[in-house]
Parts: structure tokens; sequence; C-alpha cells
């Protein structure tokens, strides 16, 4: 006999319905059954009423179930099958749903289930051995509150040490710092890499000490040119979620050459200095032109240096 599911993760004021089930081998035929099921933590996560019948023995023709309330976090049903005969299968094992029981996480905390008493008995009202109880430390709910916070997103571009501006191959960092009142896995975050031509929820690289890392290699940005959003989200075991995001620009198109470039000596004083003037090249993210040149050996003057 059997709860499921063994463990549940809640949001806060969210329902689960719990499932008592059993299995008996094939061969073995039930007429019916009585079991006690109690929980510890009425006052956080309390039943939302008496448990339903499930199909282990309905389904096989007029059955009889009785719900026997022995305190406000314990309850007794007993069951059977009214028809001659009982449930089960000559060939195959036979499971099935005994009851249901439904719970809300009014308050977060954690609820223990579990089984006692359990009986099943043969068409000849023996009782059925051995009877396994399935998990035997009880089903937990776990009832969560809080979402996970996801901060400090940002991108990196490793190629050119900017967190601004990306072009295609250049290498890029993505990282987040995720926290949560629950521990949370890399599993349980993702991040938007479609800007990189790459998935909708890819899981971090690695997730250590809050931080969850992507690194990407000779990336291909999605528009070429444009900004790139990175959205990175977490969201725990509940079910309840957080999200962040980072923006940079992607550039991939050359400015245009700078042109005209002269050199005038100054006048007057104009010993080694020089006035070097050009026209701009154009680009939507221009950062400015670099002027190289080589070096020579310059001739020494014997009397005043030149004006001119």
């Amino acid at each position: 006999v059997a709860v499921f599911p063994s463990v549940y993760h809640m949001p806060l004021n969210s329902s689960v319905n719990v499932s008592i089930m059993a299995l008996i081998p094939a061969g073995i035929y039930a007429k019916g059954s009585d079991v006690t099921l109690s929980w510890d933590n009425d006052a956080q996560i309390p039943d939302q009423g008496a448990p339903t019948e499930g199909s282990f023995f309905s389904s096989a023709g007029q059955s009889f179930f009785a719900v026997n309330p022995l305190s406000g976090s314990s309850v007794r049903v007993n069951q059977s099958l009214l028809s001659s005969g009982g449930v089960g299968n000559t060939s195959l094992p036979y499971v099935g749903t005994l009851f249901m029981m439904n719970y809300k996480g009014m308050a977060a905390g954690t609820s223990t289930l579990t089984l006692s008493g359990v009986q099943l008995r043969n068409p000849s009202n023996i009782a059925i051995t051995p009877v396994d109880l399935h998990p035997p430390g009880g089903v937990q709910l776990i009832v969560d509150g809080t979402a996970p916070t996801v901060a400090s997103v940002l991108i990196h571009n490793a190629s050119i040490d900017n967190d601004n501006y990306v072009k295609n191959t250049d290498n890029i960092t993505i990282t987040a710092t995720v926290t949560d009142d629950a521990a949370l896995t890399a599993s349980e975050i993702t991040a938007n890499l479609s800007g990189f031509s790459l998935g909708v929820a890819v899981n971090p690289s690695s997730y250590a000490s809050n931080v969850a890392t992507w690194t990407l290699n000779n990336v291909v940005c999605n528009p070429a040119n444009g900004t790139i959003t990175v959205a990175v989200a977490a969201a725990d075991l509940a079910g309840n979620s957080g999200s962040s995001s980072d923006n940079i620009i992607a550039d991939n198109t050359a400015p245009t050459v700078a042109t005209g470039l002269t050199a005038k000596v100054v006048s007057p004083g104009g010993h080694e200095k020089v006035t070097l003037n050009w026209t701009t090249g154009t680009d939507d993210n221009y950062r400015g032109v670099v002027i190289r040149y080589n070096t020579w050996t310059y001739p020494t003057y014997g009397g005043a240096e030149p004006t001119a």
C-alpha cells in the first residue's frame, strides 16, 4: 500500500490531492481493506474535507466505503466489494487507488502523512500478508511560499573584456546570482540564449556558491546588429519563480574608414609638434580613431629650433 506522490512541494495557498494506492500480486484477490491515514501539521497544511473513494474496489462493481474521523488529523477508511468474489487478476498484478485525500498549504511548513493499521482481506475474510507500506517513513507535504531571487545578471564579452558590445565569434560569459530559501540545482535555473542563436531555456554551465554561469564560445548574434537581452529565470520545486535580465549591443557592422589624414607643422613653436586632421568615418557605435606611426631618428639642430 503506497501514498502518491511520495514527496510533494506546494506553492503557498495551493492544494494537492494525495492518492492512497494498493497493489496485489497476480493470482491474489482482495475483498476489503482497512487503512488509517494520519498527518502531523493540520495547522499549516490542513485537510480539505473527507476522503473520496477511488477505483480499487468500485471499478469491479458496487462497493462499500466508510470514513471514520479519529481526530482532527487522522482518519480511518473501510472499504469492500459488495458483489461476490474480489478484485484481482490471474496473470498480472492488480493496482488501483483506494481513496484520495485533499490538503491545502495555508502557510509555509511541512506535514508528514503516515499509514497505520493497514489490512487487505481476501474473499474468505483472511488477511493478505505481508503488507508493505511505501514509503516506509511516510510522505512529506512541503509548502514553500518564497520565490527564488535572481539578481546581478551580467553579460561579459571575454574577447574584448567589455560588458557593452558583442560581435559574431566573440566568447561570452553570463553570470547571475540566484538564491532561494531551499537549495536550488542547475536544473532549476535557465537562461534565454536565443539572442546568441541558442535555446530559450538553457541550464547554466555551472552553479556554485549561488552563482550561475554560462560560457558561450564563438557566438552568433541574433539580431546581428541591435540589442540582445538575456533573461535568467529560476523555479523551485514548488513552482515559485523569479527572473532578471541584462542587455548587450550586437554590432557586426564595421565603421567606414577615416579619410583625408594630413599632418601640419604647428607654427610658431612647431619643433617636434604637428597638427593632424582627418574626416571621421561613420558607425552606429563609433568609439574613436587609432593613429599608428613608425618612429625614426630625427636630425639634431646645431642652432635655434626651426620656426616653420
